[in-house]
Formats: structure tokens, sequence, C-alpha cells
């Protein structure tokens, strides 16, 4: 925070502050509401009827009227009363002092006690003014500075003067803003003054003596100054911690976290996709052509392959409920030769499975809930040429090949048909 902030500051910190309260304010308490007829209190202004008063003195009578044209905001309130009436006026302002003003006029003066905050009255008085006018306005009958700066009441009752009633004539206060650091104690810190008569002019105006508080002045200054002085220091550590933070903050790029990266820093190959099924069966289609995979895949389910413990193992364990049944061999059409039905009958006699068609637990898990599904025959049957075309591959010479081409080459296409067919 630079010097050019911090001044205007201080200057809105002792610069003193005034603000006024007419006696028509709505914030002012009255013992009785003041009216234009009423009694206890009323109120006289420009373009209502006068009050005229009539003096007799030494050297005559007289009969003056009270023009409220030099009062503030034209215009004051009167109320004639005794001690024993509680004829009262209440305040209530913001700040650290309050300065009570009157209208002074007529051939009597006033008195009035005069408290702050609930506290002991103090009691003020002021003569009659004197002649030919006998009014005078801006009159200070109290004055009170060095409150605490806060919410204050000051309560004004009226008094006997002179042995007699008190006219009463209210016409304004000014309260005073100006701050108080430290708290001080109204018995004994807040100075009181009663004004003395002013000497009457031809003007019916009487400057008053503006009594400035320089204990508070100080006070206020000094605090505010050490105040805007550590907000401003405050702020630019802030900053500056803030900025070398971020300039420090540079991490090693080898300590950094990348999920995608390997440790020798090759990025991880993405996972192969998934073969399909035509895919899979490209893989093999040069090593057995589709006429001998056939009839090998009809030996094979019709074999002895589905009849070992492992497949009566894992159906058991698979297949639940009234819908598991066991596997079926495939059936095949009656169109086949003798020779080629002879060998397939031989194959599915046999009680030792040739190795080569002999499939994993897995395998026949597979294909056991492919069945149990209701999948089509023909699906199972390419799932179960790509488990065994590779046993055929590694395992079958050209020769053997050859045989089975051989004896295979004449037999109809096979004839899928799903369990329940």
């Amino acid at each position: 925070m630079s010097m050019r902030y911090i001044t205007p500051l201080l200057l809105a910190t002792v610069v003193l502050a005034d603000y006024y309260i007419d006696n028509a304010n709505t914030s002012v308490l009255y013992s009785m509401p003041p009216t234009v007829a009423g009694q206890g209190w009323q109120t006289f202004s420009v373009g209502n009827p006068q009050l005229a008063l009539s003096i007799t003195n030494s050297t005559g009578n007289y009969t003056i009227v009270l023009d409220p044209s030099h009062c503030y905001d034209q215009d004051y309130a009167l109320g004639v009363c005794t001690t024993d009436q509680n004829c009262f006026v209440q305040i209530p302002f913001v700040g650290s002092g309050i300065t009570m003003y009157v209208f002074n006029a007529g051939a009597s003066g006033m008195t009035a006690g005069f408290s702050i905050d609930g506290g002991t009255a103090i009691p003020n008085s002021i003569d009659a003014p004197p002649g030919p006018t006998f009014q005078v306005s801006n009159v200070s009958l109290y004055d009170i500075q060095g409150l605490p700066t806060g919410n204050h009441t000051m309560k004004m009752t009226l008094l006997d003067w002179n042995g007699g009633g008190t006219s009463m004539k209210f016409d304004y206060a000014r309260v005073n803003e100006t701050f108080v650091a430290l708290p001080v104690s109204t018995s004994t810190s807040a100075s009181q003054t009663s004004s003395q008569t002013p000497t009457p002019t031809s003007t019916n105006n009487s400057a008053t003596t503006k009594k400035v508080n320089v204990g508070g002045i100080v006070g206020a200054t000094l605090g505010g100054l050490a105040l805007l002085i550590g907000l401003a220091i405050g702020v630019s550590c802030l900053r500056k911690r803030k900025a070398t933070h971020k300039d420090d903050f540079n991490p090693d790029p080898t300590f950094q976290v990348n999920p995608f990266t390997s440790e020798v820093g090759n990025p991880i190959p993405p996972p192969a996709p998934y073969a399909h099924h035509g895919q899979f069966s490209s893989q093999y289609q040069e090593r057995t052509d589709p006429v001998t995979r056939s009839a090998i895949l009809r030996d094979a389910l019709a074999g002895a392959n589905y009849s070992t413990p492992l497949l009566s193992q894992s159906s058991q364990s698979i297949s639940s409920g009234p819908r598991s049944v066991a596997f079926q061999p495939l059936r095949r059409q009656p169109s086949y030769d003798a020779d080629v039905d002879a060998h397939v009958r031989s194959s599915a006699a046999n009680t030792s499975p040739d190795p080569r068609y002999n499939l994993t637990a897995e395998q026949v898990e597979i294909i056991d809930r492919l069945r149990a599904d209701n999948v089509p025959q023909e699906t199972v049957m390419r799932v179960f040429e790509g488990f065994i075309s590779p046993k055929l591959s590694a395992g079958e010479t050209s020769d053997r090949r050859s045989t089975r081409r051989s004896f295979v080459s004449a037999m109809p296409p096979p004839s899928y048909q799903t369990r329940d067919g």
C-alpha cells in the first residue's frame, strides 16, 4: 500500500466532523411533544404566529416579538416549566461531544440540568439578554467534549431560575464526531463548560468559542497512523511471500508421475484389440483346409473328448438348474459313405482319444457355457475349431493330412444342428 492511499485516510481520521440536530428532528424526545398551541412545549417558526413578550424595567415598558428567522432552521421549541414539573429534552447522538444552543430572549434567564448517559445532572444557567432587542440567537447553554466515540444520550431538564420558572427556547444541538482513541471517564476527563452571556449586538448574533480537544486529536492521529502502517507492511509482506513461493516452486520433472509412461521412458503400448472370430479363423486357414477341419471337428465333438471326467466335472459345476444338460455329440447326416461312417464310429467309440483333440478345462468350460445358453451350433463349432487348430497344425504330418483330405473330400458338407434339433 503506497503513501498516496495512506495520506487520505490519515486526513479522514483527524479532520473534525460535526453534524447538527434541530429541535424539530424526529430523534429528539420531549417530555410532552411540542405543538403550536400545546402546553409544556410549543414550536414557533417563520410563517406562523410569533411569540410577543412584554418587558418592564427602569427605562419603561417594552413589547417585543421574537424573530425565529435568526435561529437554526428558522424555528425553536418553547418550554415554560418549573423544577417540579420535570420538563425535559432528550437527544441521542453518535460522537465524542455535544453542544446545546438556545434562543436567549425575553426579560428572564434560563437554568437547566444536563446529564450524559444517565449520569449525574450538572446545572447550567445564563442571564437574560440586554436591551433594546432582548433577544440573542446561537447561545451555548451546555458543552461537553472528550467522550469515548460511540452512542450517547444527552438529557436536559428545566430548573427554576431566580425563584421562578424557566422559559427555555431550545434551538439545536451540534455533535462533534472527532474520534477519541482511548476511552476516558466522563466524570474525570470530560470537559464541561458553561457559556457566559455574550455581548449583545445589533445583529442579534454572538460568536461562540469552539473548544478543540488537542489530546483526542493527537491520540487519534497516532493510533490511525500506527494502524495504517501496520496494514501496509502486512500487505507488502504477504505479496512478496506469494511471489517467492511461485518462483521457487519448480519441481524436478524426474519426480513427476505420469501414469501413461513406463519406467524406461517409453509409452506403454495399448492393449491389443480383440480378434474377430473371422480373423481368428483366418490365422489357421493356410494350415488346414475347410473340408479337413470340418471332418476333424465332427470326429472330435462326436468322440470321447466330452465323456472325459474333466468335461463331466465342468458341466456339473457350471450348469445349474433344470436347463443344464450334458453335451450331446453332433449328429451326422446318413449320406456318408461306409468308410467314412465307420471311421467316425470308431473314433467315437475310442476310449483313449487322440491327444490332439484334448481340450483344457477353460476351453471345455467355454463350450459348455455356449451350449447351455443355446448358442447356435455353427458358432460353437467355430469356437471349437479355433481351440484345436493350433494342435492340428503342430502335430499333424503332411502324410496324415493328405490321408485325411482323401477320405473327407468325398463327404458332403456338415449339417450343424442345435442341441434341441
